[in-house]
Formats: C-alpha cells, structure tokens, sequence
C-alpha cells in the first residue's frame, strides 16, 4: 500500500512544480525570469515589477548587476527580476543592454540614467505612478486648452492605436520623457480608433503621429529617431524649427453636417467612376448632386439664423 501513496505524493509534487501557479509565484529579489512569457505573466500579475535585460556576453552588464541586486534587496512592494536575452526585444523598444524598465500594472517606462545606485532609487521614486497622461474627446480641450492659447502648458501628444507595434515600443520612451518635464510640460497618448473625433480634427492619416501643442499653434514630430534625448530636444526647442500651423477649432454639429455631405459627395463621384473617366452624364449627376448639397447647407444656414433672430428680438421684446 506504500507504493501507491509514495507515487502519488510523487505526483502531486510534480504537478505543483510545472503548473502555471507556481510559474507565477513571485520571484527572489533580482531573480533570473526564464522567458519572455514568464516575463508577460508576471508583469501582468504584479503591480510593480523592475526589469534589468541584459545578455550573458555582455561586460557592462556584469558590472551593473551587483548594483542591480543590492537595490533588489533595498526596495519595498516592488519585483525586481532579470531576463537574459541574445539580441533585441522589439516587443519592449529593448536594442541594447543593460537596459532597464519599470512595469505600473502592465504600463513600462524606459530608464535612461546613469546606472548607479542612488540614481536608479531616485528615478524610481519619481516614477510609481505614470506621468503619461490618457486624452480622450470628452477631455481633450478641457486638460490641453490647445486652440484658446494653452493655460494648461506646452503638451507632446502621441495619436496612436492598439494594434501598432510601434506605438507599443514608443509608450515607455514618452513615458520617460513625461517624467523628466513633469511640472514643466505634458506627454500624453490618444487612441484614435477611440476617438474618431480627434483624429479627424486633427487630420491624423496614420499612426504613430507625434503633435506638440504650444500657444495655440500646433507642431508635427518629423525626426527620425524616436527616443529620449530627441523627443525632449524637440519639446525644449526643436519644435521651432517645423513649421506652425493654426490648432483647428473644436468642429460644430454645422461643421460635421457639412463634412458628412462632402463625404457623400466624394462616395458618390467614386462610384459613377468607369475606367478612371467620368460620363457626361455622371458628370450632369454630380453637379446636380453638388448643388442639392449647397441648397441643403444654405437653407441650414438661414434657418439658424432666423430662429436666433426671431429668439433675440423676443428677449428685447421682455
């Protein structure tokens, strides 16, 4: 009867070991996280996890990892862990090593400072709390006040979307650089299949799109590299050397009325289209199209006006 026991005793051990629980578990300060999928399962566990990547050949990555550890043992309510990793790791923006981030309930800011103790503790105190802000249509002009003259400050806006990768790759560099202008300026991120509304205001073809925001004037991010150094050079400056251009206002029920006829109209023209040329006929069409359109916009417009004045002379009537 011994045997049966001891097997499954045996068993259970066994299943206890490489279940996705214990993968799971939490980690020894600066333990060694075997995989990427560990990494994700982990970081989606746990509030706050500091990550050091580093390859097995490299020199510098040896020097930093006693002060890795030490700080691992210092710091409180926060998993410090290392992933070892031959090459890049686009999924993380990670192109060279070491190279440091810090995960806030699944959202990583990149660290981009010296590799010392005091430097590091200091940087992650600053650092708990996102600095990258979330801009949504019900709160855009009211955080940003973009076309009024921005009482609110200079702000570094990233229209972006879900499904881009390189959006993914730049949150932690923005991240970064929210938290070395805090106080001064603002970095935040819009989701533009979100909010439709902001895209088309802001005529956003594709994404990543990088906008600075400052008195009123708008500046599109056109450098190529897309990291920490460059992106805050452009918020302190750089900026000046792309040409302005007028924040568009907020659209009215009247601007989107009209640009929903001119939407149709445009459908419209593409589908009478044969062979790339148009007939007279669909040409007639079009016209006639068109100036049904300017009729309906017209009449729009005087019976706005009429209802205003007839609603002013009531008051000046009581």
């Amino acid at each position: 009867m011994a045997a049966p026991r001891y097997t499954f005793s045996v068993l259970v051990v066994l299943i206890f070991l490489f279940s996705p629980v214990y993968i799971a578990q939490r980690p020894p300060p600066g333990a060694i996280v075997p995989t990427t999928d560990d990494l994700r399962r982990l970081v989606a566990t746990e509030e706050l996890v500091l990550v050091n990547f580093y390859e097995p050949s490299c020199e510098e990555c040896k020097a930093f990892y006693p002060v890795y550890t030490e700080l691992a043992q210092e710091l409180e309510q926060v998993d410090v862990v290392c992933v070892s990793h031959n090459g890049p790791l686009p999924e993380y923006g990670v192109n060279s090593f070491p190279r440091i981030l810090f995960f806030r309930k699944g959202s990583p800011v990149l660290y981009d400072g010296a590799l010392m103790h005091e430097d590091l503790y200091e940087w992650l105190e600053l650092t708990r709390q996102p600095n990258l802000q979330q801009l949504f249509e019900d709160n855009f002009e009211h955080l940003t006040q973009a076309s009024t003259g921005a009482t609110t400050g200079d702000w570094l806006v990233m229209f972006s979307s879900e499904s881009c990768v390189d959006c993914k790759v730049a949150i932690p560099v923005l991240d970064a650089v929210a938290t070395k202008v805090k106080g001064r300026q603002n970095v935040a991120v819009v989701d533009v299949e979100k909010n439709p509304q902001l895209k088309d205001r802001f005529k956003v073809t594709e994404v990543p799109t990088i906008i600075f925001f400052r008195l009123g004037k708008m500046y599109t991010y056109n450098l190529p590299k897309m990291d920490i150094p460059t992106i805050k050079s452009f918020m302190e400056g750089w900026y000046k050397n792309v040409r302005a251009e007028a924040v568009p206002g907020i659209p009215t029920p009247f601007d989107q009325l009209v640009e929903k006829i001119v939407d149709h109209l445009k459908a419209f023209v593409a589908t009478v289209k044969t062979d790339g040329a148009v007939t007279a006929l669909t040409g007639n069409l079009v016209v006639m199209v068109t100036l049904a359109g300017l009729f309906v916009v017209i009449v729009t417009i005087v019976v706005c006006l009429t209802c205003t004045c007839k609603q002013d002379q009531k008051l000046k009537t009581e």
